[in-house]
């Protein structure tokens, strides 16, 4: 079979092609549009196609008559598009009423998937359930774009499902879509996975939410369209189908549930009362549970001679098999009863739905009710709206999307009681595809792990659980601290009197699906094993050899084969891969380093002791030779490979850097990280900082510099200044001593001194007289020197 989709790269394009690939006979071949990339599209789509152009749009149009199906996805799908496909098969859309234009030369089912926000605005009782049977009531909200998905549905059956058409036409409305890595869901998912705190309930939040996994809706496209395909002869009795899942309804409250007991015994007895006074006999006392059975599901009430008989009947006694038949009769009265008091599923709460995600994903905490916004007033205009007649509106090529704020937030204010199609309540729907039958029957809130574990896998979501450990003050606490930031995951640092409850800590939800970063310092080979072990029964060979030994036996082997059973089973101890972690890293460092970091960070000259009595701890479990330890326990227990960091020579950049190479070695995890240009970019804006802030260090060391040799120079000047004045002051009295007569000069500077001398001399009567002069003259030169 050939099978058409539009955009099959889309969120629910890659399902639909998933679940009509494989049939009975063979494999379907896929072709069809995309709506980003054609290297997006699935593999086994044969071939990708497009209206580009006019010779492209000839090949698309000749693609679509050949094919048995078509599927055209409203979700992401522009009314250009689904003309198109329409005109493809020979159908103008744009007359009123659409025009034939010839007849297709084979038969095919035309299928339209849309919402059951087109129902939004239908007027119903307060506990009526809507079914598909009811789509000519349809209504969507007033003034919302889903008038023009309404308007496009009734397009479609106008265009097909005529007498001379070959063309049948089905609508299939999908609840709110879900699983498969989320779409319309996908921000609540996100922000919980996050820890985001960001989630908020609208007012009152008691609407009930119809929704369905986007597999389901594919298998009933499936289970819809493939019967009308193989037979020609089939019709089509109802064209408009819903998928919507079937969540279990909550017990109703224990006073209500009396009440409506009360009142079907008070209505019952009132019929059985009417139904005795037209037989014209008395009127009947007997509770409806305790014998006859009222008229309770609109049956015509018995004729007299059937109640006489009846009466007859329970005077005579009760034979064995009329009892077990009145007990069975008894149980169906009460299921029936039951049936009457509620029914036995019902949609979701918006409050359910949200409070359900928040509390698989995130850490519980309540989800604050807030004020719903004021929805648009009747009458205003619709942005994606259309005439079908003819003229479309301006933005008729875009698709028929909003953001995905304004979808979650319209997909929230829905309130509709919904029940499937009978193909989907059929025993034998999608008997055929894998598994068989529901995906996601009782909807998300009971199937919300399965549903967290398919956005995690489609998301590329991993929980990274990660163990960091060391001597102290070698830097693991923040290496530990680095890890738990860039991979947005929660940091443990547990004592070591805390590992008791550390095991119910890594069990939470938040740890399950994000991961771990934990902090641990001293931790052994035997806390190790307390924390990540558990223990299992071991299945022997020789139990089943045993067992053939006492079915054999006689009776006194029997009693002793009881005996052996009566014995604990054997337990081995056996890795919890739920918990335990998949990176471990162990820094590496020498005591007298470790030894100096901490007094480099201590500001207390006791926190040394403090140093002292773990480093002594980790020596004990650590590197003592005698014993195992806690590398030895992941290597050779856990089977895993442990990163041995040394610390000498790195600083914390080098340190993360390498820790996030080990981690991402098998493939670097989604996990809404910054991707690997933002990571490059991030390093490269680091390493230019660092250049920054050398370069400003640099220049502030080089102002300095020249500020000194500014200093020295002007010193330097100073100095030269001095001595050029010194200079010019000898110079002037050089000038002035060489301006005085000489008798002048030598009764100023010579005669004194030399008088004085000569008096001394003679004072003195030194052996040599001359020289003594001389020394005197030159001592009294010198002083006369000295200021």
């Amino acid at each position: 079979m050939r099978i058409f989709i539009h955009n099959v790269d889309s969120y629910l394009g890659q399902v639909l092609v998933r679940e009509l690939r494989k049939t009975e006979g063979g494999l379907n071949r896929i072709f069809g549009t995309v709506l980003t990339h054609a290297d997006n599209a699935p593999k086994v789509v044969k071939r990708v196609l497009s209206r580009e152009d006019q010779k492209r749009a000839a090949k698309m149009t000749e693609t679509i008559q050949s094919c048995s199906l078509v599927i055209i996805d409203i979700y992401n799908c522009s009314v250009d598009d689904l003309h198109f496909a329409i005109s493809a098969l020979k159908v103008d859309p744009k007359c009123s009423p659409p025009l034939s234009m010839g007849e297709v030369d084979r038969p095919a089912v035309f299928v339209l998937i849309s919402s059951v926000m087109t129902w939004s605005g239908t007027v119903v009782g307060e506990e009526q359930i809507l079914k598909d049977s009811d789509y000519q009531k349809r209504m969507p909200r007033h003034g919302s774009r889903y008038e023009l998905w309404k308007e496009l549905e009734d397009l479609v059956f106008a265009c097909f499902n005529r007498e001379e058409s070959k063309i049948k036409a089905l609508v299939v409305a999908g609840g709110i879509l879900y699983g498969e890595g989320e779409d319309m869901l996908c921000p609540l998912f996100e922000n919980a996975w996050r820890g985001r705190r960001e989630h908020s309930i609208l007012a009152p939040g008691s609407n009930r939410i119809p929704m369905v996994h986007v597999c389901d809706l594919a298998r009933l496209v499936r289970q819809a369209s493939f019967p009308l395909i193989d037979s020609a002869d089939a019709e089509v009795t109802c064209p408009y189908f819903l998928a919507v899942d079937l969540p279990p309804a909550p017990p109703p409250p224990p006073g209500e549930l009396e009440d409506k007991e009360d009142a079907k015994v008070q209505e019952g007895g009132k019929k059985l009362v009417n139904q005795s006074e037209r037989d014209g006999g008395t009127p009947a006392l007997t509770s409806p549970r305790s014998g006859s059975r009222p008229d309770t599901a609109g049956e015509p009430a018995e004729d007299a001679e059937e109640g006489e008989e009846a009466d007859a009947a329970d005077e005579e006694p009760k034979v064995e098999g009329e009892e077990e038949g009145n007990q069975e009769g008894a149980e169906d009265e009460e299921a029936a009863a039951a049936e009457d008091l509620g029914p036995k599923w019902l949609p979701s709460t918006q409050g359910e739905i949200v409070q359900g995600i928040v509390d698989e994903l995130c850490e519980q905490h309540e989800v604050p009710i807030v004020a719903a916004q004021t929805p648009p007033k009747p009458g205003t205009p619709c942005s994606d709206a259309a005439d079908v007649d003819g003229a479309t509106a301006p933005d008729s090529h875009k698709p028929l999307t909003v953001s995905p704020e304004e979808r979650l937030q319209e997909a929230m204010a829905l309130d509709l009681r919904m029940e499937p199609s009978e193909v989907m309540l059929a025993e034998e729907f999608a008997e055929k595809a894998n598994p068989p039958g529901w995906f996601c029957k009782e909807g998300l809130l009971k199937n919300v792990r399965k549903i967290s574990d398919e956005f995690c896998r489609a998301r590329k979501l991993q929980a990274l659980r990660v163990l960091v450990a060391g001597p102290p003050a070698s830097g693991k606490s923040t290496l530990a601290k680095a890890v738990s930031e860039h991979f947005q995951i929660p940091r443990l640092q547990p004592g070591v009197q805390d590992l008791h409850g550390l095991p119910e800590e890594l069990a939470v939800k938040v740890c399950r699906y994000r991961g771990y970063v934990l902090d641990v310092g001293s931790l052994g080979y035997e806390d190790a094993e307390k924390l990540f072990c558990t223990d299992q029964p071991a299945p022997s060979p020789e139990e089943g050899e045993q067992k053939d030994e006492e079915e054999g036996a006689g009776e006194e082997e029997g009693e002793e084969g009881e005996e052996a059973k009566e014995k604990a089973p054997k337990l081995v101890r056996v890795v919890n891969k739920e918990v335990c972690p998949a990176f471990v890293i162990v820094t590496q460092a020498p005591a007298p380093l470790c030894r100096a970091f901490w007094k480099a960070r201590s500001k207390k000259k006791h926190d040394i002791n403090d140093f002292e009595r773990d480093m002594e701890l980790y020596t004990a479990t650590n590197l003592d030779d005698s014993k195992p330890s806690l590398t030895d326990f992941f290597q050779d227990f856990c089977r895993l490979g442990v990163f041995n960091l040394p610390i000498a020579g790195k600083d914390r950049d080098d340190m993360f850097e390498s820790t996030r190479i080990f981690m991402e070695k098998l493939g670097r995890p989604f996990n809404y990280l910054p991707t690997e240009e933002e990571v490059a970019a991030e390093i490269l804006a680091r390493q230019a900082e660092k250049e920054d802030m050398i370069a400003a260090e640099e220049l502030v060391r080089s102002r300095s510099l020249r500020d000194e040799g500014d200093k020295d120079e002007r010193a330097q000047r100073e100095r030269h200044l001095e001595r050029m004045r010194l200079i010019e002051d000898y110079e002037e009295q050089r000038q002035h001593l060489e301006a005085l007569p000489l008798r002048e000069y030598l009764m100023q500077n010579i005669v004194p001194t030399m008088t004085e001398g000569l008096i001394e001399v003679c004072k003195v009567v030194p052996e040599n007289p001359l020289d003594y002069l001389a020394i005197f003259l030159e001592q009294h030169a010198q002083d006369d020197k000295k200021p």
